[in-house]
């Protein structure tokens, strides 16, 4: 044919077809390699992401322990908080110096202001949703539950009983400081470590949803010292939290809407 005849183009085909093939390799071992970096460095998260569980399983059961110590122990005109708050605090740093040690970005775990304003308009409206919903159900309670027929449906920390004293006043503004404190701590431990290393040691699409169930329901647990309704509450909120939590990637929405919805339950409800 015209190839036997003439060389030269034979010549031309093969070095052709030599060069697409070795684009082609190339670009097949580029491709493979990226793919093999990106498992490991996936693997290499979910393992550093193991430790986190296991550091945070650790802490929740001792914390259970801990409250039960200081519930047996403590006289009763003492609150369990005067242990309770510390070590949480001190899980904290615990936890933070694990986060900095690992080599992971802490913006892995939320912990960043980018987006901040979108961030916190999308905070500001899922707390004035559960804030609504909570004084609708308590509403409901006032009309249909008789032990709160003479109950306000704002109580405003008693400002409106003329048998609240200064005191009392004074005793709510200190709470909600400390609660303004300790609500984004909680956040941290709950949101940052427990349940970001929880989604990244599932496995699935159902992953994020079993990891904000599982990271509140051990958040629930720990509030068992105080009554199972409690814990129950508590796991409700924890839910939109968590939720809005793997919405943003980020500590701050979920911290505002923590402090903000815990101040209009326990000292406007």
């Amino acid at each position: 044919g015209l190839v036997a005849a003439d060389p030269d183009i034979e010549r031309m085909l093969l070095r052709n077809l030599t060069s697409g093939l070795s684009r082609r390799l190339r670009l097949t071992n580029v491709t493979t390699v990226a793919a093999l970096e990106r498992q490991v460095e996936f693997e290499r998260t979910r393992a550093i992401m193991g430790r986190f569980v296991v550091f945070l399983a650790f802490m929740m059961v001792s914390y259970t322990f801990l409250l039960k110590f200081a519930a047996d122990l403590l006289p009763a005109n003492v609150s369990p908080s005067a242990i309770t708050i510390p070590i949480t605090f001190a899980y904290g740093a615990a936890l933070y110096d694990l986060m900095r040690r690992s080599g992971v970005p802490f913006r892995f775990f939320g912990l960043t202001l980018h987006n901040l304003r979108p961030v916190l308009r999308d905070a500001l409206t899922w707390t004035a949703a559960t804030c609504a919903l909570a004084t609708l159900f308590k509403l409901g309670l006032i009309w249909w539950t008789p032990s709160f027929a003479d109950q306000r449906l704002f109580n405003l920390s008693g400002v409106l009983d003329p048998q609240t004293t200064q005191a009392d006043l004074q005793l709510s503004l200190m709470l909600a400081v400390v609660y303004a404190a300790v609500a984004p701590l909680q956040e941290f431990i709950v949101r940052a470590g427990l349940q970001t290393s929880l989604q990244r040691c599932l496995i699935g699409p159902s992953a994020p949803l079993r990891a904000i169930v599982v990271s509140n329901a051990l958040f629930a647990s720990a509030h068992l010292h105080l009554s199972v309704s409690f814990a129950f509450i508590a796991f409700l909120p924890g839910l939109l939290w968590g939720a809005l939590f793997a919405r943003q990637r980020n500590l701050v929405g979920v911290s505002v809407s923590h402090v903000l919805c815990g101040w209009f339950g326990f000292f406007v409800l």
